[in-house]
């Protein structure tokens, strides 16, 4: 019986299980909501889950080069903005550094690309989303502190800089925000010049 129910174990399954239970709650993950969650204690879930699925990225590293959507940074910025003052954040961020690189292992990467959508403008761009919002996204000041986070971090650690808007206008609009076929080709032209094939 026990091996029956493994064989129709559905991890998508559990997941929105608990996701549906939550919502019928009221509530995210956490009853205090993702934004008010201790930045160390919510850093390691995510620490945990990318060192869990190291061996794929060393597998795809073996083969050529990889692309990550969010990686080591993105939690040191979302949970790092948590914290108010420079000297502590700036700590938060060598441990996280230490964590994941050091005692996990996880492989450093070569660049680093930051596309910078001011908070303004990314609230605009939440009209427009189709899949819900998570507990972050609907927090407006944890995502201005997630992008001072990202702007301190982008030089803390040579960040390459694209800049998401074309123009800044008054009131700001959807028009002064850069296709995304215009970003792509600014982020290809980066990794071109560090491949020095550009």
């Amino acid at each position: 019986m026990r091996e029956e129910l493994n064989d129709e174990y559905d991890e998508k399954v559990v997941e929105a299980t608990i996701n549906a239970t939550a919502k019928h709650l009221g509530i995210g993950w956490f009853p205090e909501t993702a934004p008010s969650v201790d930045p160390k204690i919510s850093s390691a879930f995510f620490a945990i889950d990318r060192a869990y699925n190291r061996s794929k990225i060393d597998e795809l590293l073996a083969k050529g080069n990889v692309v990550l959507d969010r990686y080591v940074y993105s939690a040191m910025a979302h949970q790092g903005g948590k914290i108010a003052k420079t000297k502590e954040r700036r700590e938060f961020y060598e441990w996280e550094h230490k964590l994941e690189f050091e005692m996990f292992g996880l492989p450093e990467d070569d660049i680093r690309i930051f596309l910078h959508m001011p908070t303004k403008y990314t609230e605009l761009l939440k009209k427009r989303r189709v899949e819900e919002l998570d507990e972050n996204e609907k927090n407006s000041k944890h995502l201005l502190d997630a992008e001072k986070s990202f702007l301190e971090l982008s030089a803390l650690y040579d960040f390459k800089k694209i800049k998401c808007i074309k123009k800044e206008s008054n009131p700001i609009s959807f028009d002064d925000i850069k296709t995304p076929e215009e970003i792509h080709e600014e982020i290809c032209q980066i990794i071109l010049e560090y491949l020095n094939l550009g």
